[in-house]
């Protein structure tokens, strides 16, 4: 199961960073209160997304992070590897504390 389970949380969050990129494409500026929360909400669910499809890939590969929170997530797919050292600064710095 767990083999599948990070293959189809990549497959969301490949689909979620394509619908992000659609939208702050636009012009920001033009966009409604409402829109722009939109867009906002779409970074959420991308990071929500990335972290866990890495908590899902460390478990995949034998490898696991406790506690299970996003930063623990991001700092141990870079121990392994998985991420490249300024991608772990900014995601890191967009982990909201205690995240789960």
């Amino acid at each position: 199961m767990n083999d599948i389970r990070w293959k189809q949380r990549f497959q969301n969050f490949d689909y979620t960073v394509s619908l992000s990129r659609e939208a702050v494409a636009q012009d920001l500026d033009e966009l409604s209160d409402l829109a722009k929360e939109g867009v906002l909400r779409r970074f959420d669910w991308a990071f929500e997304l990335a972290w866990k499809t890495l908590k899902d890939y460390l478990a995949y590969v034998g490898t696991s992070a406790k506690p299970v929170a996003s930063r623990t997530v991001i700092k141990e797919a870079f121990a392994a590897q998985i991420i490249a050292d300024g991608q772990v600064s900014c995601l890191i710095m967009a982990a909201p504390s205690g995240s789960t």
